[in-house]
């Protein structure tokens, strides 16, 4: 017999003889509470394969309604998801082992690689990703305008809108420390300058004195940074 077709006569033997088999073992136990700890580790691999026979079909039968499930679980709470791999985090890495240690050339395959090209090629696959770029690179750009000016990226973007000297705004400039102390990040030690007026003071070729830049700052046209 196939394994297919013992588990189907399993089942049918277990639903026609349900109660003697539940009395058998209760009488079990009585004799020996560690009967089914040592039936299990006696008989491990057997009740897994049986265990994923079950699941598999029980799926099958039931698609629809865990989906339904699940979407109901999410709507009630968003976090459902992440909650339940944290805590099953480590079986997931062993059934992930397990299954890459089964598989090892699954990813290289090249079935897989013809279905992950013709997957990209979908127009809501590029733009989903452009989205999730986007809001990666804003990401990275809010961490590095906090370690380097301590600003948030609103004050940031208000400082960099144009240079105060030439007043250059076709994109963002660059952001200047007056008096040339990077860890000074005070609001009135900061303004904006274009790449060209930038690379001028640092190298001397423009003379520009901290107290001009100063007034700079204090004039009606630099109030709207902050």
């Amino acid at each position: 017999m196939d394994k297919q077709e013992r588990s189907k006569y399993s089942k049918r033997y277990y639903q026609k003889n349900k109660e003697k088999l539940k009395e058998r073992n209760r009488g079990k136990y009585k004799k020996d509470k560690d009967y089914f700890k040592n039936y299990y580790q006696k008989n491990k691999e057997k009740l897994k394969t049986y265990r994923k026979i079950y699941l598999g079909d029980y799926y099958q039968k039931n698609k629809e309604k865990l989906k339904e499930r699940n979407r109901e679980r999410y709507e009630k709470d968003k976090d459902y998801l992440k909650n339940y791999y944290k805590e099953n985090k480590e079986k997931f890495k062993e059934y992930r082992k397990e299954w890459n240690n089964k598989n090892p050339n699954y990813y290289n395959s090249p079935e897989r690689i013809k279905k992950r090209n013709e997957y990209n090629k979908r127009t809501e696959v590029k733009e989903r990703k452009k989205e999730n770029w986007l809001r990666h690179k804003d990401k990275r750009k809010e961490r590095r305008v906090l370690k380097e000016y301590g600003l948030s990226i609103g004050d940031y973007e208000r400082l960099t809108k144009r240079c105060a000297l030439c007043g250059f705004d076709r994109y963002e400039v660059d952001c200047h420390h007056i008096d040339r102390n990077k860890k000074n990040n005070n609001k009135g030690n900061l303004i904006g300058l274009c790449p060209n007026c930038h690379h001028g003071i640092h190298r001397g070729k423009m003379r520009v004195t901290e107290e001009e830049l100063k007034s700079l700052l204090q004039k009606d046209n630099s109030k709207h940074y902050f």
